[in-house]
């Protein structure tokens, strides 16, 4: 049953980010729109594929996102931006988490490949993408969503044993949780895509209860 987290997680990111995913037939399209200003949210999600698609489309690029990192921790091995895949919401977990992980080190990298850049225009474009504070605090809260999903998932995807049991249980804490952050003010900017989500689970959830699979495995 983990398509039914499957689906409830992509709508959750699809609601809350409406920027593509990369494309190499149309090697632009996924790049956020990067217009600031009052009352202005940027896509941060999108903000940091599309840094993550810099660091990965070049072997100078790869080494320069290195460099930086040995900077700053020459005693730690240094590690590659991931880039997501539409198909594997998990990818974009990963995607953000090693992004917020690395965030100062993301920051530079942006500032970095902005400055190498001779065209005036293509240095501004470059230096758009580089997150804001409150972008980088939105990942963070973003990535909190996606951990009740994938700790959900967790509970029953083991191969060892049967797990059918568990789905209601597992299904019900992340409902639980997603509502718990939809009444919290932290996390308003994510209400309608939380809204969605739920919505998904509430779908799946009624289906599921009542088959007849999941009833035998609770009986057993």
């Amino acid at each position: 049953l983990a398509h039914v987290i499957n689906l409830a997680t992509q709508k959750l990111i699809s609601t809350h980010s409406n920027s593509p995913h990369f494309n190499t037939h149309d090697p632009d399209a996924h790049i956020p729109s990067t217009v600031s200003g009052p009352g202005i949210l940027r896509d941060e999600i999108g903000l940091v594929r599309a840094i993550a698609v810099k660091e990965r489309s070049s072997a100078k690029r790869k080494e320069l996102f290195r460099t930086i990192q040995l900077r700053t921790h020459p005693d730690v091995a240094a590690k590659q931006m991931i880039l997501d895949m539409k198909v594997r919401w998990s990818s974009t977990y990963r995607m953000l988490h090693r992004a917020w992980d690395l965030r100062r080190d993301v920051d530079t990298f942006a500032f970095e490949i902005a400055q190498e850049e001779s065209s005036g225009e293509k240095r501004e474009k470059l230096e758009a993408l580089r997150l804001k504070s409150e972008e980088w605090a939105r990942v963070d809260l973003f990535l909190n969503l996606l951990a009740c999903a994938e700790e959900a998932q967790h509970a029953f995807s083991s191969d060892m044993r049967s797990t059918l049991h568990l789905a209601i249980p597992a299904l019900e804490k992340l409902h639980a949780q997603w509502n718990l952050a939809s009444e919290n003010a932290q996390y308003t900017h994510f209400w309608p895509a939380l809204e969605a989500a739920m919505e998904k689970v509430d779908e799946y959830y009624q289906k599921t209860a009542n088959s007849d699979a999941y009833l035998l495995a609770m009986g057993s």
